[in-house]
C-alpha cells in the first residue's frame, strides 16, 4: 500500500518542484530573516516555472490568516523571484484577505 501511495504522490509532485520548493523557502529566509517561514504551496507547474505560495509571520506580531509571497522558481537557472501579489493574479488564494 505505502509504495502505491508514493507512487501517485510522486506523480503528483515531483522531485523538480520539491527541490525548487527549497528554493524557494531558503530564497525568502534570505531575504527576510526576521520573518519566519511557515511553508509553500505549489500554485503552479508552467513551461518554465514553478509557481509557489509562501506563508509567513513577523515573529513579533502573529495573525491569522498567515500573509503569503506569490513565488517563481526558473525552471532552467533555478533563481526564485517575486510574483504580484493582487486578485488579478491567476495563483492568487482565493478566500483570502
Amino acid at each position: 500500500m505505502i509504495p502505491f501511495l508514493r507512487g501517485i504522490l510522486g506523480r503528483i509532485f515531483d522531485g523538480e518542484a520539491r527541490s525548487a520548493a527549497r528554493v524557494v523557502e531558503g530564497f525568502l529566509r534570505s531575504q527576510y530573516p526576521d520573518f519566519v517561514v511557515h511553508g509553500t504551496l505549489f500554485r503552479a507547474k508552467e513551461l518554465e516555472r514553478f509557481v509557489f505560495a509562501v506563508t509567513y509571520d513577523k515573529t513579533d506580531f502573529p495573525y491569522r490568516p498567515s500573509p503569503y509571497w506569490l513565488v517563481a522558481v526558473d525552471r532552467e537557472s533555478g533563481e526564485a523571484s517575486f510574483l504580484e501579489t493582487t486578485p488579478e493574479s491567476p495563483h492568487w488564494i482565493r478566500g483570502r484577505k
